[in-house]
């Protein structure tokens, strides 16, 4: 399966950044990286 990276500073979660994610795992293993 192919391997999906975002990043971005998720400092205050909301539900748009889960729709995010959620979206972005349908294209393979997602890997979150996180800036702060």
């Amino acid at each position: 399966m192919k391997k999906v990276f975002v990043s971005g500073c998720y400092d205050l979660l909301h539900s748009g950044h889960v729709e995010f994610f959620q979206q972005a795992s349908r294209y393979g293993d997602l890997y979150v990286g996180i800036g702060s």
